[in-house]
Protein backbone atom coordinates (compact mmCIF):
# COMPACT_ATOMS: atom_id res chain seq x y z
CA UNK A 1 0.00 0.00 0.00
CA UNK A 2 2.83 2.58 0.61
CA UNK A 3 4.49 2.05 -2.66
CA UNK A 4 0.79 3.18 -4.53
CA UNK A 5 -0.58 5.67 -1.39
CA UNK A 6 2.62 6.92 -0.12
CA UNK A 7 3.46 6.64 4.13
CA UNK A 8 1.60 10.00 4.70
CA UNK A 9 -1.40 8.13 3.74
CA UNK A 10 -1.21 4.66 4.78
CA UNK A 11 -0.17 6.31 8.38
CA UNK A 12 -3.65 8.22 8.66
CA UNK A 13 -5.44 5.16 7.61
CA UNK A 14 -3.96 3.28 10.22
CA UNK A 15 -4.59 5.76 12.78
CA UNK A 16 -7.63 6.22 12.05
CA UNK A 17 -9.24 2.25 11.65
CA UNK A 18 -6.73 1.08 14.86
CA UNK A 19 -8.09 -1.36 16.51
CA UNK A 20 -10.87 -2.49 13.68
CA UNK A 21 -8.47 -3.43 10.87
CA UNK A 22 -4.88 -5.23 11.45
CA UNK A 23 -2.00 -3.10 9.90
CA UNK A 24 -1.08 -5.98 8.18
CA UNK A 25 -4.58 -6.86 6.34
CA UNK A 26 -4.65 -5.63 2.36
CA UNK A 27 -6.38 -2.35 1.61
CA UNK A 28 -9.90 -3.58 0.51
CA UNK A 29 -10.42 -4.76 4.07
CA UNK A 30 -11.06 -1.31 4.52
CA UNK A 31 -14.32 -1.03 2.44
CA UNK A 32 -15.22 -4.35 4.21
CA UNK A 33 -14.64 -2.79 7.56
CA UNK A 34 -16.83 0.48 6.37
CA UNK A 35 -19.90 -2.15 5.31
CA UNK A 36 -19.38 -4.06 8.60
CA UNK A 37 -19.81 -0.41 10.50
CA UNK A 38 -22.49 1.10 8.07
CA UNK A 39 -24.56 -2.55 8.12
CA UNK A 40 -24.23 -2.51 12.52
CA UNK A 41 -25.91 1.34 12.21
CA UNK A 42 -28.39 -0.18 10.09
CA UNK A 43 -27.45 2.31 7.17
CA UNK A 44 -27.49 -0.48 4.73
CA UNK A 45 -29.53 -3.83 4.88
CA UNK A 46 -27.72 -5.99 3.00
CA UNK A 47 -24.01 -5.59 1.29
CA UNK A 48 -21.79 -7.59 -1.30
CA UNK A 49 -17.98 -7.05 -2.39
CA UNK A 50 -15.64 -8.29 -4.14
CA UNK A 51 -12.17 -9.49 -2.79
CA UNK A 52 -9.01 -10.93 -3.62
CA UNK A 53 -9.40 -14.57 -2.32
CA UNK A 54 -6.82 -14.13 0.37
CA UNK A 55 -10.00 -12.36 2.58
CA UNK A 56 -10.60 -16.08 3.86
CA UNK A 57 -7.33 -16.03 5.52
CA UNK A 58 -4.55 -14.48 7.88
CA UNK A 59 -4.79 -10.88 9.31
CA UNK A 60 -7.54 -10.09 6.09
CA UNK A 61 -10.11 -13.02 7.96
CA UNK A 62 -10.43 -11.06 11.01
CA UNK A 63 -13.32 -8.83 9.25
CA UNK A 64 -15.21 -11.42 8.44
CA UNK A 65 -14.74 -13.25 11.94
CA UNK A 66 -16.45 -9.88 13.01
CA UNK A 67 -19.06 -9.90 10.08
CA UNK A 68 -20.16 -13.32 11.00
CA UNK A 69 -20.22 -12.58 14.89
CA UNK A 70 -22.40 -9.45 14.28
CA UNK A 71 -24.43 -10.42 11.39
CA UNK A 72 -24.30 -13.26 8.65
CA UNK A 73 -23.17 -13.96 5.46
CA UNK A 74 -25.69 -15.19 3.30
CA UNK A 75 -24.36 -15.50 0.01
CA UNK A 76 -20.61 -15.88 -1.01
CA UNK A 77 -18.51 -17.50 -3.89
CA UNK A 78 -15.14 -18.00 -1.92
CA UNK A 79 -12.77 -18.97 -5.07
CA UNK A 80 -13.71 -17.55 -8.48
CA UNK A 81 -11.63 -16.50 -12.04
CA UNK A 82 -11.84 -12.74 -12.40
CA UNK A 83 -10.28 -11.64 -15.52
CA UNK A 84 -10.76 -7.62 -16.62
CA UNK A 85 -7.85 -5.26 -19.03
CA UNK A 86 -5.30 -8.26 -18.80
CA UNK A 87 -5.27 -8.74 -15.41
CA UNK A 88 -6.40 -12.29 -14.28
CA UNK A 89 -6.98 -13.27 -10.65
CA UNK A 90 -8.74 -15.14 -7.86
CA UNK A 91 -11.49 -13.25 -6.13
CA UNK A 92 -14.05 -13.78 -3.44
CA UNK A 93 -17.56 -12.67 -3.61
CA UNK A 94 -18.89 -12.19 -0.23
CA UNK A 95 -22.43 -10.76 0.46
CA UNK A 96 -23.59 -10.40 4.05
CA UNK A 97 -26.56 -8.96 6.25
CA UNK A 98 -28.61 -8.54 9.27
CA UNK A 99 -31.49 -11.00 8.10
CA UNK A 100 -31.70 -14.42 8.54
CA UNK A 101 -31.84 -15.12 4.85
CA UNK A 102 -31.18 -18.45 3.22
CA UNK A 103 -27.19 -19.18 2.24
CA UNK A 104 -26.05 -19.85 -0.48
CA UNK A 105 -22.12 -21.05 -1.10
CA UNK A 106 -20.92 -21.40 -4.45
CA UNK A 107 -24.14 -21.48 -5.97
CA UNK A 108 -25.44 -23.96 -3.59
CA UNK A 109 -28.18 -23.61 -0.26
CA UNK A 110 -25.91 -24.40 2.84
CA UNK A 111 -27.16 -24.20 6.73
CA UNK A 112 -24.66 -21.35 6.86
CA UNK A 113 -21.50 -19.50 5.93
CA UNK A 114 -18.17 -19.86 7.97
CA UNK A 115 -15.82 -16.75 8.30
CA UNK A 116 -12.95 -18.81 5.84
CA UNK A 117 -16.18 -19.37 3.26
CA UNK A 118 -16.80 -22.57 4.36
CA UNK A 119 -19.95 -24.08 5.32
CA UNK A 120 -20.60 -27.58 7.16
CA UNK A 121 -20.25 -27.96 10.83
CA UNK A 122 -16.63 -28.21 11.08
CA UNK A 123 -16.06 -24.62 10.93
CA UNK A 124 -11.94 -24.42 11.25
CA UNK A 125 -12.09 -20.66 12.02
CA UNK A 126 -12.81 -21.75 15.60
CA UNK A 127 -9.79 -23.69 16.38
CA UNK A 128 -8.00 -22.84 19.26
CA UNK A 129 -3.70 -23.10 19.63
CA UNK A 130 -2.84 -25.81 22.22
CA UNK A 131 -0.67 -25.10 24.92
CA UNK A 132 1.05 -28.36 24.22
CA UNK A 133 2.60 -27.15 20.78
CA UNK A 134 3.79 -23.75 22.76
CA UNK A 135 7.33 -23.14 22.23
CA UNK A 136 7.85 -26.61 20.30
CA UNK A 137 8.65 -25.01 17.17
CA UNK A 138 9.63 -21.89 15.53
CA UNK A 139 9.20 -19.91 12.04
CA UNK A 140 12.97 -19.14 11.50
CA UNK A 141 14.10 -16.28 9.72
CA UNK A 142 11.73 -14.96 6.88
CA UNK A 143 12.98 -13.12 4.10
CA UNK A 144 13.41 -9.03 4.78
CA UNK A 145 13.90 -7.45 1.36
CA UNK A 146 14.73 -8.35 -2.09
CA UNK A 147 16.86 -11.12 -1.72
CA UNK A 148 15.43 -13.27 -4.22
CA UNK A 149 17.39 -14.11 -7.49
CA UNK A 150 16.18 -16.19 -10.34
CA UNK A 151 17.61 -19.25 -11.29
CA UNK A 152 19.28 -17.54 -14.25
CA UNK A 153 21.28 -15.34 -12.44
CA UNK A 154 21.90 -17.92 -9.38
CA UNK A 155 23.52 -20.31 -11.97
CA UNK A 156 25.51 -17.30 -13.78
CA UNK A 157 27.06 -16.79 -9.88
CA UNK A 158 27.97 -20.16 -9.61
CA UNK A 159 29.52 -21.31 -12.34
CA UNK A 160 31.95 -18.06 -11.69
CA UNK A 161 35.43 -18.34 -10.71
CA UNK A 162 36.37 -18.41 -6.84
CA UNK A 163 35.81 -15.57 -5.04
CA UNK A 164 38.50 -13.37 -3.23
CA UNK A 165 38.25 -15.81 0.49
CA UNK A 166 38.80 -19.09 -2.00
CA UNK A 167 35.02 -19.85 -1.81
CA UNK A 168 32.41 -20.53 -4.68
CA UNK A 169 29.07 -18.63 -4.62
CA UNK A 170 27.36 -21.69 -3.84
CA UNK A 171 28.30 -20.98 0.08
CA UNK A 172 25.63 -18.23 0.35
CA UNK A 173 23.54 -19.13 -2.85
CA UNK A 174 20.06 -21.63 -2.14
CA UNK A 175 17.06 -23.01 -3.57
CA UNK A 176 13.48 -21.22 -2.51
CA UNK A 177 10.51 -22.77 -2.60
CA UNK A 178 7.23 -22.44 -0.84
CA UNK A 179 3.90 -24.28 -1.22
CA UNK A 180 3.25 -22.72 -4.49
CA UNK A 181 6.54 -24.80 -6.11
CA UNK A 182 5.19 -27.91 -4.88
CA UNK A 183 1.68 -27.68 -5.67
CA UNK A 184 1.86 -25.51 -9.00
CA UNK A 185 5.22 -25.20 -11.48
CA UNK A 186 8.31 -24.47 -9.62
CA UNK A 187 9.21 -20.52 -10.09
CA UNK A 188 13.05 -21.38 -9.85
CA UNK A 189 13.37 -19.06 -7.32
CA UNK A 190 16.56 -19.02 -5.65
CA UNK A 191 17.62 -16.74 -2.88
CA UNK A 192 21.15 -15.13 -1.09
CA UNK A 193 21.90 -16.06 2.28
CA UNK A 194 24.46 -14.73 4.56
CA UNK A 195 23.57 -16.43 7.54
CA UNK A 196 22.92 -14.73 10.52
CA UNK A 197 26.74 -14.98 11.89
CA UNK A 198 28.66 -13.45 9.12
CA UNK A 199 30.17 -10.44 9.09
CA UNK A 200 30.13 -7.88 6.71
CA UNK A 201 33.14 -8.39 5.55
CA UNK A 202 33.15 -11.62 5.31
CA UNK A 203 29.92 -11.53 3.17
CA UNK A 204 31.50 -8.90 0.64
CA UNK A 205 33.83 -11.37 -0.47
CA UNK A 206 31.58 -13.37 -1.87
CA UNK A 207 31.36 -10.48 -4.85
CA UNK A 208 28.52 -11.07 -7.32
CA UNK A 209 26.00 -11.91 -4.76
CA UNK A 210 26.87 -8.89 -2.25
CA UNK A 211 27.43 -6.23 -5.30
CA UNK A 212 23.56 -7.38 -6.11
CA UNK A 213 22.94 -6.83 -2.30
CA UNK A 214 24.01 -3.21 -2.04
CA UNK A 215 21.95 -2.17 -5.20
CA UNK A 216 18.90 -3.94 -4.91
CA UNK A 217 18.34 -4.41 -0.61
CA UNK A 218 20.17 -1.55 1.15
CA UNK A 219 18.73 1.58 -0.24
CA UNK A 220 15.23 0.13 0.66
CA UNK A 221 16.45 -1.12 4.07
CA UNK A 222 18.06 2.33 4.55
CA UNK A 223 14.95 4.40 3.57
CA UNK A 224 12.38 1.96 5.99
CA UNK A 225 15.01 2.87 8.57
CA UNK A 226 14.71 6.58 8.15
CA UNK A 227 10.70 6.20 8.85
Amino acid sequence: MRTGLGDEIVDDLFAVYEGRVPPEADLVVYWFEKARAALKAKKASRIGLVATNSIRGGANRRILDRIVEESRIVEAWSDEAWVIDGAAVRVSLVCFSNDHDAAWLDGQPVAGINADLTSGSLDLTKAKRLTENLNVAFMGDAKGGAFDVSGDLARRWLLAAANPNGRTNADVLKPWRNGMDVTRRPRDMWIIDFGWEMSQRAASLYQDPFAFILKNVKPTRIKKSAR
